[in-house]
């Protein structure tokens, strides 16, 4: 739970950085999209509940012994709902930690902060919930048998039991045209989740409730706009290069409330780009008011979205330098070509081991395919000569580009448990006697028909391949009890920490299948009085397996992906610092093991910027507007892809 704090804490300091405080958000009870306060209270007769209150009082509302400890937040895009939710997780859990120093425990359940994006409706949610908290924590993963004699796994218990508070952010990022179906599974789950926090936009939260019905027993509170005098505050108290530069935005703010400039700024996220965006001495806020963009809601927003990436890398930090022309332009280039790769994928969470996704299937299978045939010729010609390098390398291409065509693997993390490796090896054996069975009668068959007659095929053939099958089986369960994936949806794990754990058992799996092909060589040779049939099994089956086991982890395929992409300068080449920097500065957001961008706003806007990148940087001094940002197809982007790795590789 400390952990938790600490994690969530840093993000949210991360997510206030360089204001002068946090932005004043309030609500207000939305009686439209709820149930009757009476089924809010679980009784007939039962009166409104005073939910209204700000950002600072967000937990003590949600605490207070008449409330349900259920709530919606709606608000529009750009309303604060993430960092509301945010706000909560981190206040709960605090109090929580408080208890216990206090008391030795706590009554309360524990909030876990979760993007609900990624939740597929179709499954339960109370499944989904389980499933992330052991994908963060093992600890929560071994079977226990609940109160109704029911064996489930740890994580599921607290969650049916009500020891877990869970905060579901962002609702409507679930695929279009599911939000009805996952409030009718929210609702389905209401019986096991007692308590429980959802953000969602006002428009999909509406269009879900006409379809599916309030959900009972949870009231529902609007998110408000901020005051202009709150936010005309806030940009003269955020600047220190001196107020009179924002005398004429705030008096516009003032006498001019309904003015698109006030409806852009009263949002949250709008008043906090104004604020980082005009914060340089050299820059003119007056813009918002002159600038042939400022006419409209629409061209102030993308103006602001627009600049704030190359003011955010240009600008100095306590713990980031202040980054070159040259540089700023480089990083928002990477950075578009991101949002883009995301839009194409449908999906707002930036995985490292999902980057493969960002090559053409044909092309990550050719760049699988040139590892596998390299370690096939490099297995077999070492030992029978540049014929046999040839046939290798046409082997094993082939076979590690289906596998990089089909499915890169998700990370992984040794996980040394005794019951999960004894079953695992035991599985093992069973696929070393189905494998096993098939290597014999291919070998044997072999031998037949290169000349041998019954004795070879049984002695040479049939049971040496048994038995290295057997082994190989055996090895590869043994292999296998030592790993333990990692789910798509990380979401209590940081991305560095995903990365180390499977770069150590991608690193780990290539020295175990060496160790593996010397072990079979050995009794290969052993088995057919031959020590130089076995010092060639042993090389072969090695290298080819030591290979196999850095490229059946998301490492392997990270790392070529990696590669490919920053030759083509569509990354930097260290992509995991650039992510942090990112990160650092403002512009993405860590959910669990996944980074996002700030907001869902920005990645829209930098993706509609793809095909503008794509051309080429526009001439020195020249000025794009937004709009010209945001024109084009989205599969342009992969379709210049495609042509540069036919330019490469294509002759």
């Amino acid at each position: 739970m400390r952990d938790q704090l600490e994690q969530w804490a840093r993000e949210l300091a991360a997510r206030l950085q360089g204001g002068p405080y946090p932005l004043p958000v309030r609500w207000k009870v939305e009686p439209t999209v709820m149930a009757s306060w009476a089924a809010v209270h679980g009784r007939p007769g039962g009166g409104p509940l005073f939910l209204e209150g700000n950002v600072d009082e967000i937990s003590v509302m949600f605490t207070r012994s008449e409330s349900p400890r259920r709530l919606v937040v709606l608000g529009k895009s750009g309303a604060g709902k993430s960092v509301l939710a945010l706000y909560l997780t981190v206040a709960l859990l605090d109090a929580a930690l408080a208890e216990i120093r206090r008391s030795g425990g706590t009554a309360d359940p524990v909030p876990v902060l979760l993007s609900i994006g990624g939740w597929d409706p179709q499954q339960p949610l109370s499944e989904w919930i389980a499933e992330q908290l052991v994908a963060g924590n093992p600890l929560l993963a071994p079977m226990v048998t609940g109160p109704d004699g029911t064996r489930r796994s740890l994580a599921k218990e607290l969650v049916v039991t009500g020891r877990i508070l869970p905060v579901l952010d962002g609702l409507d990022e679930i695929a279009l045209g599911q939000h009805q179906a996952a409030l009718a599974g929210i609702e389905t789950a209401a019986g096991q989740l007692r308590h429980f926090v959802l953000t969602c936009r006002t428009g999909p939260y509406e269009a879900a409730v006409t379809g599916h019905g309030a959900l009972a027993s949870t009231p529902v509170v609007q998110i408000q706009a901020l005051t202009t005098g709150e936010v005309g505050r806030y940009l003269v108290e955020g600047t220190d290069q001196g107020p009179n530069r924002w005398d004429r935005v705030t008096e516009q703010l003032h006498t001019q409330p309904d003015s698109p400039l006030a409806q852009v700024l009263t949002t949250p996220l709008y008043a906090s780009l104004a604020r980082v965006v005009y914060r340089a001495r050299g820059t003119r806020p007056d813009e918002l008011l002159d600038a042939d963009w400022a006419g409209t809601r629409a061209g102030i927003e993308n103006s602001l979205i627009e600049r704030l990436t190359p003011v955010a890398f240009a600008a100095a930090t306590r713990r980031r330098r202040a980054r070159t022309a040259e540089e700023t332009a480089a990083a928002h280039r990477h950075l578009i070509f991101l949002a883009g790769y995301l839009r194409r994928c449908g999906t707002y969470d930036l995985a490292w081991w999902q980057l493969h996704r960002a090559l053409p299937r044909w092309g990550r299978s050719l760049a699988g395919g040139l590892a596998g045939g390299l370690a096939g010729g490099m297995a077999f010609g070492l030992t029978g000569g540049l014929e046999d390098g040839l046939m290798g390398c046409l082997v094993g291409g082939p076979v590690v580009g289906l596998v990089g065509y089909l499915a890169p693997p998700v990370p992984r993390r040794v996980d040394i448990r005794a019951r999960r490796l004894l079953a695992r090896t035991w599985g093992g054996l069973g696929d070393g006697l189905r494998y096993g069975l098939g290597f014999g009668l291919l070998f044997g068959l072999l031998n037949v028909l290169s000349g041998g007659g019954f004795a070879a095929w049984f002695g040479a053939g049939f049971a040496l391949g048994l038995v290295v099958g057997i082994l190989g089986g055996l090895m590869g369960g043994l292999w296998g009890g030592l790993l333990r994936n990692v789910d798509d949806d990380q979401r209590a794990s940081s991305p560095t920490t995903l990365l180390s754990d499977d770069r150590a058992a991608s690193l780990a799996g290539g020295l175990f299948g060496g160790l593996a092909g010397a072990f079979m060589g050995v009794f290969t040779g052993m088995f057919a009085n031959s020590p130089t049939m076995g010092l060639t099994v042993g090389l072969r089956i090695g290298l080819i397996s030591g290979c196999m086991g850095v490229l059946t982890g998301a490492w392997g395929w990270f790392l070529l992906a990696r590669v490919l992409l920053a030759m083509r300068g569509s990354i930097p080449w260290n992509l995991v610092a650039f992510l942090h920097e990112a990160h650092d500065r403002g512009l993405l957001r860590q959910a669990g093991g996944v980074y996002q961008f700030r907001h869902a706003r920005l990645q829209d806007h930098l993706a509609g910027s793809e095909v503008v990148a794509a051309r080429g940087p526009a001439p020195a001094g020249a000025h794009r507007s937004p709009a010209e940002s945001a024109d084009g197809p989205a599969d342009r982007g992969a379709a210049w892809h495609c042509r540069w790795f036919a330019d490469r590789f294509g002759r």
